[in-house]
């Protein structure tokens, strides 16, 4: 069983709140990305699936749902997401990032798999 923390990536006058395990870098990591009208309490079991023990597990609540912030200037379309996903992604000092995606989180997860530049993080 993996152990959930759970942390504030704050920018701006936004927040994000995100559920994760011990981060490690050379491990893979999976990035859950919850539906419209969810939060990322909608994985919460897989902090409890012993298959993710050798995997660093984030799961955050976009901005606008769950724990997380509403966005300051009202924007809530795909772009920004993925724009702040980035951000917690590099903050957060992550590579090889397999992403799961549930219903608008689908879309969000090809979007930002379109978007990695170097064509080398995201994975499906």
């Amino acid at each position: 069983m993996v152990t959930m923390n759970k942390m504030i990536f704050k920018e701006g006058d936004e927040f994000s709140y995100i559920r994760h395990n011990e981060i490690v870098s050379d491990r893979i990591t999976l990035l859950f990305l919850n539906g419209l009208s969810e939060s990322g309490q909608c994985f919460q079991e897989v902090f409890g699936e012993r298959r993710f023990d050798n995997c660093n597990i984030i799961v955050p609540d976009l901005i606008g749902y769950g724990k997380s912030s509403e966005s300051a200037n009202g924007d809530y379309g795909f772009k920004t997401h993925i724009e702040k996903l980035w951000k917690i992604i590099e903050d957060m000092k992550i590579n090889d990032i397999v992403v799961i995606g549930h219903s608008m989180g689908g879309d969000i997860a090809t979007l930002l798999r379109a978007s990695d530049k170097k064509n080398e993080i995201v994975k499906f």
